[in-house]
């Protein structure tokens, strides 16, 4: 799995290519959790490369879902795949899903 941290106007977007589990979700985390100091107030996470989540996935993604509304921010996942929306309603994860597309005008992030 890789991910990516992008600038998009008012929005962070982490940019996810592979599927996501138990054995790389701590990349994820460490993306998502490095984004929690407060400065940031807009978090989407671009699911277009990403055909399967795990459970530890789903829980990396709920936890700073959590903590982003914890900062008065928001956190949306966009571009998901039928089967990963799916498994959300089933697991009655109530994840903001939108279609994203940021173009070549996004500025990358390290």
């Amino acid at each position: 799995m890789q991910v990516s941290v992008l600038t998009y106007r008012e929005h962070t977007v982490i940019t996810v290519e592979g599927d996501i589990n138990i054995y790389n979700v701590r990349t994820l985390k460490e993306a998502i959790e490095g984004l929690m100091d407060g400065s940031v107030q807009s978090v989407i996470v671009d699911m277009k490369g990403v055909n399967a989540v795990d459970s530890t996935g789903l829980a990396a993604l709920y936890v700073g879902k959590r903590k982003m509304e914890a900062l008065k921010g928001t956190f949306a996942l966009a571009n998901v795949g039928k089967g990963i929306a799916d498994l959300l309603r089933i697991a009655q994860m109530d994840f903001r899903i939108i279609e994203f597309n940021p173009g070549p005008l996004a500025d990358e992030e390290e």
